[in-house]
């Protein structure tokens, strides 16, 4: 779509974060916010009598609107007040580049001409800091995955560092690139940032600022850069023109498609929250909206070609062939992978651990015995050494990978069955926790020792997760409530988040550390089918029917506000999740025998596993997210290959799915397809469709076909309509 009405150059433009709102903000001193399923204007145009509008940015929480103005002030607008008149945020000297709301919402950055960066509280609106540092002007800002760390990028040709927590500089000497810097974003793993500097787009790492790769993007100023929420693609502005850019995982080349329809300079170009659209800005006073998605058959440039960037290296492709792993004779309680994707883990109520080849589905050793209870948990160290394993025993066991030996006696200390154990991602801690209500810490350097007192619940424990950086520990109780850990000190961190009131089976860290996922519930209220005093199928007399719906929660870890909620609709409760460490996907397996895969930004079902025939007990992730590995209590281990041609048409199965709360009929990516009423939802299921169709029912009568509209239309001869 095409958005018109500002009367001057679109500067800016800011997405919401459930990308259902778009604002934009321009030369002629206004900011207007546009329903993105409409496209129409959803408030009289926000008016700034600051001079032009350079930057617009959303709260988190969509309540409010940050824009930054020619004179230096900052205005921040209440969508939710009804009044029209903003908050002046007043202390830079000269015209305002760039505003930015952290991920937690706690914290509103400014860049400016003055040479400054000023930190406010985007609760309070009161200032907090001035970071100086930069000698010339300061033009872009971007915030870390994890919230922990600024990035500024300006015309002095440097890109600096700082701690939102001592707002200081992380480095004192940054690097210097070859021309000013225009804008700057993060990848959402953490581990790179792209800049437009000067015609390029350059990659750098973000520890030392240093150039690792550069994409060439012609003979323009490329003044706008933004990362699609996996990683895997690039969107820049890049004079009249909005390149797209797709960067595989496993190979060093990227390809790029060019988008023309301004007819004047682009200032900026932003992905949505949901990867599918890109909303670009331009001097010809429109915005555009581009949908991205499908874009696989894009024309290799050599100008775009990456000149050098790092990759990782493939260790291992899973054929589709390897599928079931059996060894095990009683249900398998627990799965884990080694980081370099060679070994898969597995844990069983038959008291035994084993080791399995993902490549071939072989055994790699002999069954690792020694346990006189069963294996409740398993764990593989990241430097791929060490197994430890969980017993109903009151035993920890360390095994040695490659062997398959025990290492040392059993670690001894809980007085009941010991339901989970983790090492640290460094490999230099072990956790584990207990029926006995306690969770302890071992030390890998002492060999497995002690290091402090045990952790205290009131419930029993059952899970345990460790942060990213290893610092914090996440308990999951029989009560349904997370309590943080500093592990260092062993003293509570923060409050105790209450997730569900019927116990925790799972918790896991997002990879930049930011988020943590937990299980909980929601009772949901709908209408059932008509009640029996009805006339007719015309009467829509419908009784209330209320329905505990099993959900996974997606909290960001200091606040313990729910940022996601994955809805579920399979019959029976979720028993493990796991995040892949590109965090674009989210992986779940539940008693019904199936294993989901979710788009963790849209919280959409992108995948459904089927072929188990017992409950799934645990999920995993490969390191390369090129497989899934999940455990059953038919005392079986499936690999999924996700890159496999056959598995793409499980897309299609989540494609009609309606959420009875609301009733959106939702596409794989989350974007709203059909509005159904009230008083039919019931009478539409979500049906399994065959690759490249849809079903839905209607009545008594199901239909089937390419297009949503013609299935309604039975005398269309290339359609079905076959009675229930």
């Amino acid at each position: 779509m095409t958005l018109t009405g500002h009367d001057g150059a679109v500067n800016a433009v800011a997405y919401s974060l459930d990308g259902n709102m778009l604002a934009s903000a321009s030369a002629d001193t206004t900011v207007r916010i546009w329903d993105m399923r409409t496209g129409e204007e959803m408030t009289t145009p926000l008016l700034s009598d600051n001079g032009a509008v350079n930057s617009v940015a959303f709260a988190p929480d969509g309540e409010s609107v940050a824009s930054g103005t020619e004179h230096g002030v900052v205005c921040v607008w209440s969508l939710m007040s009804g009044t029209v008149a903003p908050q002046k945020l007043q202390g830079h000297s000269a015209a305002i580049f760039c505003v930015l709301y952290s991920q937690s919402g706690s914290h509103l950055a400014s860049s400016s001409a003055d040479k400054t960066v000023r930190l406010w509280s985007a609760r309070t609106n009161q200032h907090l800091a001035v970071l100086r540092g930069h000698t010339a002007a300061v033009h872009t800002l971007t915030f870390a995955p994890d919230g922990l760390t600024l990035a500024s990028g300006s015309e002095d040709q440097t890109i600096q560092l700082w701690d939102i927590a001592t707002r200081k500089l992380l480095s004192q000497t940054p690097y210097r690139h070859d021309s000013a810097i225009h804008d700057i974003c993060f990848f959402p793993d953490g581990q790179k940032i792209a800049a437009g500097c000067g015609n390029d787009v350059i990659l750098c790492k973000p520890q030392n600022g240093r150039k690792n790769g550069i994409l060439c993007t012609g003979a323009k100023l490329t003044l706008s850069v933004s990362a699609s929420p996996d990683g895997q693609s690039l969107v820049s502005a890049c004079g009249n023109s909005v390149c797209l850019t797709t960067m595989p995982r496993l190979t060093a080349r990227s390809s790029s498609v060019i988008l023309d329809a301004h007819t004047e300079s682009v200032r900026t170009a932003r992905f949505a929250p949901n990867g599918l659209y890109v909303a670009s800005a331009s001097n010809d006073c429109t915005i555009r909206v581009w949908n991205v998605n499908g874009k696989s058959e894009l024309k290799p440039l050599t100008e775009h070609e990456i000149h050098r960037i790092d990759t990782a290296a493939v260790s291992t492709t899973i054929n589709s062939d390897v599928g079931v792993l059996k060894s095990h004779t009683d249900e398998v309680t627990s799965v884990a992978i080694s980081r370099d994707a060679a070994l898969i883990v597995s844990g069983s109520l038959d008291r035994s651990i084993r080791v399995w080849d993902p490549r071939t589905g072989n055994l790699k050793a002999p069954p690792f015995l020694g346990h006189a209870d069963a294996v409740f948990s398993v764990d593989i160290s990241s430097d791929g050494r060490t197994i430890a394993s969980a017993s109903g025993d009151h035993t920890i066991r360390l095994w040695d990978a490659q062997t398959g030996k025990a290492i040392g006696s059993p670690l001894l200390g809980h007085t009941k069955s010991v339901r989970t154990v983790v090492f640290s991602p460094d490999a230099q801690w072990l956790a584990s926790g207990s029926d006995d209500k306690s969770v302890r810490i071992w030390e890998a350097a002492g060999q497995f020792a002690l290091v402090a007192d045990p952790l205290i619940h009131d419930d029993k424990v059952k899970v345990v997760a460790f942060s990213p950086n290893n610092q914090l520990v996440a308990v999951g109780d029989s009560s349904g409530r997370i309590h943080f850990w500093n592990r260092e000190t062993g003293q509570t961190v923060g409050n105790s988040i209450q997730s569900n009131d019927a116990g925790l089976k799972y918790l896991a860290f997002s990879p930049e550390g930011a988020h943590i996922l937990s299980d909980g519930n929601q009772t949901v209220e709908f209408r059932g089918p008509p009640r029996a005093n009805s006339q007719n199928s015309r009467d829509f007399l419908m009784s209330i029917e209320t329905l505990a719906v099993q959900t996974i929660k997606l909290r960001n870890v200091i606040t313990g506000e729910v940022i996601l909620t994955l809805r579920t609709c399979q019959n029976g409760s979720i028993n493990s999740v796991a995040y892949s460490t590109d965090s674009q996907f989210i992986s779940s397996g539940s008693e019904d025998k199936e294993v989901h895969v979710w788009n963790a930004v849209t919280g959409a079902v992108i995948a459904t596993l089927r072929g188990h025939t017992g409950s799934v007990r645990s999920v995993a992730f490969a390191p390369d997210c090129r497989f899934i590995v999940s455990a059953s209590s038919d005392s079986t281990i499936r690999v999924w290959n996700l890159i496999e041609p056959s598995l793409q048409h499980l897309e299609i199965n989540a494609f009609a799915a309606l959420d009875p709360n609301d009733g959106w009929v939702r596409g794989p990516g989350g974007e709203l397809l059909l509005w159904v009423p009230a008083a039919y939802r019931t009478y539409l299921y979500r049906l399994k469709a065959k690759p490249g169709e849809v079903e839905i029912t209607v009545g008594n009568a199901w239909h089937r076909g390419t297009s949503w509209t013609s299935c309604w239309n039975t005398d269309i001869p290339e359609f079905t309509s076959t009675p229930m």
